[in-house]
C-alpha cells in the first residue's frame, strides 16, 4: 500500500507539471474555466483539497482500497504542488513556472509524502 501511494503520489506531481505549461498557456485547464466565470482565484491546489478530503472521509467510512488511495495521493499531490507558492501565485502565476517553484514542489511533496508514510506505517 505504501509503494502505491508513493508511486500515485510522485506521478501525479510530475505529470501535473508536465502537463500544466501547454495547457495553461492555451487557456484549456478547469481552473481557468472556473476563474473566468466565478472571477475568483482557484489553482489546482483548491482541487487537491477538495480530493483529498473526500478520499479520507471515503477511507474512514468505507476503508482503503485502490481508487480512494489514488484519489488521497492525487489530491494532496495537488496541495504539494503548490502549497508553499499559492500567494504568489495568485498575484502573477508566471511564477509557477520558476524553477524555485519547482524546487518548493519537490519540498511540499516530500514533506507530505513522509507525513503520509509515517501516518500509514503507524496505523497498518
Amino acid at each position: 500500500m505504501l509503494t502505491q501511494f508513493w508511486l500515485y503520489f510522485l506521478g501525479a506531481g510530475i505529470v501535473m507539471r508536465l502537463l500544466t505549461p501547454p495547457f495553461h498557456f492555451k487557456n484549456k485547464t478547469v481552473t481557468h474555466s472556473i476563474r473566468r466565470k466565478t472571477k475568483k482565484e482557484i489553482h489546482h491546489f483548491h482541487f487537491g483539497i477538495l480530493f483529498a478530503v473526500a478520499a479520507l472521509l471515503l477511507i474512514v467510512f468505507r476503508g482503503i482500497n485502490n481508487p480512494f488511495l489514488f484519489l488521497g495521493a492525487l489530491g494532496l499531490s495537488l496541495v504539494a504542488d503548490e502549497v508553499f507558492i499559492i500567494k504568489k501565485i495568485q498575484m502573477d502565476y508566471s511564477e509557477y513556472f520558476t524553477k524555485k517553484s519547482l524546487l518548493y514542489s519537490i519540498l511540499g511533496h516530500l514533506i507530505i509524502g513522509v507525513i503520509i508514510t509515517l501516518a500509514l506505517v503507524w496505523v497498518y
